[in-house]
């Protein structure tokens, strides 16, 4: 016959008679008891692996593991990296190949511009500009809808922390929460939809870094190299375009009076609409972002395991 003892269910907290038996479930939830401990056996081994090999406590989890962590990186790291910004410089010293991959840090700045858009509540269409050339993003008028499916999904985050206990990541949520709905309803969106071009093309160079110095999501050996010359390319050009606003005045009267005239531009709106300084400051600004791109990405590859390990115990209710 099964034996009964008394236990807090990890899930919800509630106090349940929990039986010795394959299918014995919390009162209050249902949470399969037998197969939370079966998780968490499966965590504690692999925590137990990551200690013992460095590796990414994900990976082992999924039977994926990639390049350990290390103070240094691995030989095939180190391969990826040299070869990716050998490449990644050729591509870009190259006028055509330059062109053509402008094409694609286009498309990543507009995508940029239009997650924003959406997260503020305002359907938009990123798209080529035929007329003046570059990018262009499209925006329509506020929807409510949208904003209530944004608040919706906060909600169902914060439910979803409630249930686990996690009460620290849900001071976090609330405090992300606040600062976005202070944005929302001030120019604060405005500057981060003016910003979010610039700040993908960094943040998507970063994550193809990272594939490439981790081998992470890479299914043959040539693409981390790939990986690579594309990261150094999209890192070249933004780290160019800020040193040309910075220190050649001929290039920034044609940046400014792009898509017509106006100062429509990205930057310029920026510098002089909401935070009052000089286009050059801005400029030096995002330069700074891009030769900080590399070392944030090795960061973030040393410190993964660290990372993912605070991130689980915040959402635990540990």
């Amino acid at each position: 016959m099964p034996t009964l003892t008394t236990t807090a269910c990890p899930k919800c907290g509630h106090e349940s008679p929990v039986a010795s038996d394959p299918g014995a479930t919390c009162e209050r939830c249902g949470l399969l008891f037998a197969r939370w401990r079966e998780r968490e056996e499966a965590v504690r081994l692999a925590a137990a692996t990551v200690r013992e090999r460095s590796v990414n406590p994900a990976d082992v989890l999924e039977g994926t593991a990639a390049a350990p962590l290390s103070a240094g990186l691995d030989a095939a790291a180190r391969r990826a990296l040299a070869a990716g910004a050998v490449a990644g410089l050729a591509l870009y010293a190259l006028p055509l190949t330059r062109f053509l991959l402008r094409y694609l840090a286009t498309l990543v700045h507009e995508l940029g511009h239009a997650v924003v858009g959406w997260a503020f509540g305002y359907p938009s269409i990123p798209a080529f500009d035929f007329v003046y050339g570059g990018g262009v993003t499209m925006l329509d008028q506020r929807n409510t809808g949208v904003l209530i499916f944004v608040y919706a999904g906060f909600a169902l985050l914060g439910w979803w922390l409630w249930r686990r206990g996690a009460q620290v990541a849900l001071a976090v949520l609330a405090l992300a929460v606040a600062v976005y709905s202070m944005a929302a309803f001030t120019p604060g969106h405005e500057i981060a939809f003016l910003a979010a071009g610039h700040a993908a093309e960094l943040l998507f160079a970063g994550i193809f870094l990272y594939r490439a110095l981790s081998g992470s999501a890479c299914r043959t050996p040539g693409e981390r190299p790939l990986y690579g010359a594309v990261a150094t390319f999209l890192l070249l050009n933004a780290a160019g375009f800020a040193w040309r606003l910075m220190t050649d005045h001929g290039f920034r009267v044609e940046y400014e009076e792009a898509k017509g005239g106006g100062r429509w531009m990205d930057f310029s709106r920026l510098a002089e609409e909401f935070l009052g300084v000089e286009l050059q400051t801005v400029a030096s600004a995002f330069l700074l972002a891009a030769i900080a791109t590399p070392l944030v990405t090795w960061a973030f590859l040393r410190w993964r395991e660290a990372l993912a390990e605070a991130a689980a115990d915040l959402t635990s209710g540990s």
